[in-house]
């Protein structure tokens, strides 16, 4: 069976991160054939390391020159929408990170574009390809916390951007911040799994540098079943990173930690480790791989994407304390 072949736009943080275990884990299925970034040093630094055979400074060239199944897009959020466009007029599949675009218009032409057409279209949100996720959830449909409470979502970060992430965007309002950043993630799953947000209110609060992203956020979600999440953001604090999901039931509650630590505990008892071993449910290339050979995969689409940026996008809503109705703007 013949290696299908990936394109990489954007070697920044992230981009650089997924270029290992794509060597390490999957070089019997992938082969990076070129890779692309305006440093152009970098893209031959990193193209050498790998012994990627070509490398590139615009992915207009890229696609011209290059024969490929499948782009990831991993350049900074402004410059998503061009780059998926001229990836679909040339009929090649699509990975891409979130958030999808940096503005509900843009969002909205990439749904557009790829949605008549054969083509992948996948989103970087890999919360869904965790055993942890899994567990918490069979957790929640089996009874373990009774019926659903509450759901608290803590994103506290005493430095951004984190300090493997500091790069001229992720840090700045236009299109960085951590709720963009990493509350994109925590939105999609939550929409996913316990039900669509349908109205939202709070605060986001900014330094005086109007260059700069939120330092912090405090916000109330309610989904379209009642259910209430509630949002506290902060960076530039003491102490650790915090990442946490908190789900709150009539019988107990389960919390997972910075990621990936999953907990449980029955009300008025105190937490205790969940094991998660022998779940195997694939990890995001798992998926993507088995999508673009015709097998059946758990793909995460636009569409998906453009649901989360509606939710992105009223945190810059000036309206935000009055709070927002949502509904209407989903696909």
């Amino acid at each position: 069976m013949s290696k299908i072949k990936l394109g990489i736009i954007g070697l920044g943080a992230i981009g650089n991160r997924m270029l290992k275990p794509i060597a390490e884990q999957y070089a019997e299925q992938l082969e990076v054939v070129a890779v692309c970034d305006a440093n152009e040093s970098l893209a031959k630094e990193v193209s050498e390391e790998y012994s990627i055979p070509n490398y590139f400074t615009t992915h207009q060239e890229l696609l011209k020159q290059v024969d490929l199944d499948i782009v990831y897009i991993a350049v900074p959020p402004k410059f998503h929408e061009q780059v998926a466009l001229d990836t679909i007029a040339a009929g090649v599949h699509i990975l891409c990170e979130k958030p999808l675009a940096n503005s509900l218009e843009e969002a909205l032409s990439m749904v557009n574009a790829v949605e008549n057409t054969s083509l992948i279209h996948m989103m970087n949100f890999p919360l869904n390809y965790q055993a942890q996720m899994y567990k918490m959830m069979n957790l929640i449909q089996t009874g373990y916390i009774g019926e659903i409470r509450r759901i608290d979502l803590n994103l506290h970060f005493p430095q951004w951007p984190r300090f493997w992430q500091t790069n001229s965007w992720v840090g700045k309002r236009e299109q960085g911040g951590y709720i963009l950043e990493v509350g994109a993630h925590w939105i999609q799953f939550i929409q996913k799994n316990f039900g669509q947000i349908n109205f939202i209110q709070g605060e986001v609060n900014y330094p005086e540098d109007e260059t700069l992203c939120e330092n912090s956020v405090n916000a109330k979600l309610t989904l379209d079943n009642g259910v209430t999440v509630y949002l506290d953001g902060i960076s530039q604090i003491p102490g650790q990173e915090r990442v946490e999901l908190v789900i709150h039931g009539t019988e107990g509650s389960l919390l997972l930690e910075n990621w990936g630590n999953l907990k449980g505990g029955k009300v008025g008892q105190p937490y205790e480790e969940i094991s998660t071993e022998g779940i195997h449910v694939g990890t995001l290339f798992d998926h993507l791989i088995d999508a673009v050979r015709g097998n059946t995969a758990n793909l995460y689409d636009f569409k998906v994407g453009y649901n989360v940026q509606v939710v992105l996008e009223a945190f810059k809503n000036p309206d935000l304390p009055n709070g927002l109705y949502l509904v209407d703007q989903y696909k």
